[in-house]
């Protein structure tokens, strides 16, 4: 199990490594989402501290509470960040950002501070998601 792990750990940071630059984007509004789910969750969490995991019936209230949240994890677009990528320093942002003439909303991964105004490589990772990989030196873009 622990290999399973640290395989995991290693491709994860070895994908994030292949994303160098991409579209360049102009932040326009920015809100830090990390921690969304994380404070609606965990009142109920706490109820399942004291669970006895030889009692059927725990096991199939953590399983009922765990769909629903999954349930609403996904109609709502919510993302739960990833511990390890937390860990390092990622965080889960709201972004509203031009792209050209265009003006775009998307949920973002960022080791950056992100700022209004400033110019950042982006990748995108799915429909709903992207990565921004590296700050655009105004000096430079100039």
């Amino acid at each position: 199990m622990l290999s399973v792990v640290l395989f995991s750990i290693i491709m994860l940071f070895i994908i994030i490594g292949a994303y160098k630059k991409g579209d360049v984007i102009t932040i326009k509004k920015v809100e830090n989402r990390s921690t969304d789910i994380i404070n609606y969750t965990i009142p109920y969490l706490l109820s399942f501290i004291s669970m006895d995991l030889s009692s059927p019936a725990d096991l199939i209230s953590i399983g009922i509470f765990l769909t629903i949240l999954m349930a609403l994890t996904i109609t709502s677009k919510s993302t739960f960040i990833n511990p390890i990528l937390a860990i390092v320093g990622y965080g889960l942002y709201d972004v509203s950002y031009s792209y050209g003439d265009n003006i775009y909303s998307k949920i973002v991964l960022s080791k950056k501070e992100l700022n209004l105004g400033k110019k950042y490589h982006y990748n995108r990772l799915n429909q709903f998601m992207g990565l921004i990989t590296e700050v655009i030196d105004e000096e430079q873009d100039e």
